[in-house]
């Protein structure tokens, strides 16, 4: 459901299986660092723990935000009960995540969460940082052509709306100096093949259409060079260089 990578390792969460994975970039034995996980979701992963959410929401159980050692260890939770939490991303000092309403964040050795934003009308799915804002995505349900791209100072003191006229965005990232965004199909059965891949500088302006014709892209990654994403209406895994 999830991936990340750092320079020696790839990580997912397994929702199905309910494991955390990695294996070294250039393949080899599989690792599993956390099993019995409830519905894990979203990863990410710094220079010393991977980080995941568990998604699963019931009355006695609304999720976590967890996070263990890169090399394996004891998971430690960050934060319980936040009301089923989604993507995820993490900086030098806190780790950030959504749910169908809120964009939180908690210190990296765990306490209280702080809310950022908090809604009933845009719904945050995917979630990147840098060091002086947070970037989401939203979905407003219902009003098809009126999603967003948001970014929010760190504390969440200042929340912009970078622009509002997407379709089903729901993968993000960031470099130093644009925006990424992937917006899904308008209808997957109608329309399977009208998903674009998206980009815009870090200070708003003009939104650049990259890609077009893309079936349903869902998660998305950069390096220096490229664009990687997945394409989940067809299965397959694109890259494109430059970005």
């Amino acid at each position: 459901m999830g991936i990340a990578v750092d320079a020696t390792s790839v990580y997912w969460v397994n929702d199905d299986s309910f494991t955390v994975m990695k294996v070294p970039l250039g393949g080899g034995a599989l690792i599993t660092l956390a099993s019995a996980q409830p519905h894990p979701l979203g990863i990410t992963v710094d220079a010393t723990n991977v980080y995941w959410t568990n998604n699963y929401d019931s009355p006695v159980s609304h999720g976590a935000v967890v996070k263990a050692p890169l090399g394996g260890g004891a998971p430690v939770t960050l934060s319980s009960r936040p009301e089923g939490p989604d993507k995820i991303a993490v900086d030098a000092t806190n780790v950030y995540w959504t749910t169908s309403l809120f964009v939180k964040k908690v210190p990296l050795g765990g306490g209280t969460p702080t809310t950022l934003k908090s809604d009933t009308v845009h719904y945050p799915t995917a979630i990147a940082v840098d060091a002086t804002n947070v970037y989401w995505t939203d979905i407003n349900f219902g009003f098809a052509g009126v999603d967003r791209v948001v970014k929010s100072s760190l504390d969440g003191s200042q929340v912009t709306a970078l622009v509002s006229d997407q379709m089903n965005p729901s993968a993000i990232a960031v470099d130093s100096t644009s925006i990424y965004w992937t917006n899904g199909d308008e209808d997957t059965a109608v329309l399977p093949t009208t998903g674009t891949v998206v980009k815009m500088a870090l200070s708003g302006g003009t939104p650049i259409t990259l890609a077009i014709r893309q079936a349903n892209p869902q998660a998305m990654a950069i390096d220096a060079t490229s664009i990687y994403w997945l394409n989940y209406g067809t299965g397959s895994v694109i890259k494109l260089t430059p970005k």
